[in-house]
């Protein structure tokens, strides 16, 4: 929807509010949240419209500026498939930045090893000097692998890429469906085999023209 540009001014709206009812808690309240839904609504516009995050600089509010920095910053590196762009957006928003450029980039060469990207780090005890599992959810690296499985064709998809799988529950996910593409793959009706075209200025004898019609319609008119 196009702005009205004919639209009145903020001093103009409130002008016709009473004094009274601008001294109201709820009035004050329904001001302060259509505030922060409009801050929201330009920040969509800006971040649509903009080529970098300099178009932020519009915003004096530093929630929405970083808001809108993120999601340029974030849509420049998916645009990129550069998860280094990532380090321009904050620390609140870079884990997510790089998790839609991983998933993107391993759908797209349908390589499960770039999923990898997402697994955590393992832990190492300072004072034992013992490497410890992953204390963070690795739910996003099963995540990533089951969703590259899933757009694989059925002969590529196997079920010992599921079997790599951290969690459980996507784990039996993917188990399932890799078998239940492999099965309807295996019902699928073959094809037939293609007919080969007719050798090109194949002649055919007359005999085998006029076999079966009678003589009369081939015979020549009497006149």
């Amino acid at each position: 929807m196009m702005p009205d540009q004919n639209a009145p001014t903020i001093e103009e709206s409130l002008a016709k509010v009473g004094t009274k009812l601008k001294a109201e808690p709820s009035y004050r309240a329904c001001i302060a949240q259509s505030v922060q839904m409009c801050g929201s609504q330009a920040v969509s516009q800006v971040t649509r419209d903009g080529k970098d995050a300099t178009a932020c600089n519009i915003f004096e509010d530093p929630s929405l500026k970083a808001t809108c920095s993120d999601a340029i910053n974030t849509e420049l590196a998916q645009k990129s498939l550069d998860t280094t762009l990532c380090d321009k957006v904050s620390s609140t928003s870079k884990a997510s930045c790089v998790r839609q450029i991983t998933v993107t980039k391993a759908i797209q060469t349908k390589d499960i090893k770039v999923c990898a990207a997402l697994k955590p780090p393992k832990v190492e005890n300072t004072t034992t000097g013992v490497v410890m599992p992953p204390l963070m959810d690795t739910s996003e690296e099963s995540q990533c692998v089951l969703q590259v499985i899933m757009t694989m064709d059925a002969s590529d998809a196997t079920l010992k890429d599921c079997d790599t799988l951290d969690d459980e529950m996507i784990r039996t996910q993917c188990t399932q469906s890799v078998k239940s593409r492999i099965e309807m793959e295996k019902n699928m009706p073959i094809p037939p085999k293609d007919i080969p075209n007719p050798p090109k200025n194949l002649s055919i004898p007359s005999s085998m023209i006029n076999e079966g019609v009678p003589s009369s319609a081939t015979s020549p008119v009497s006149r």
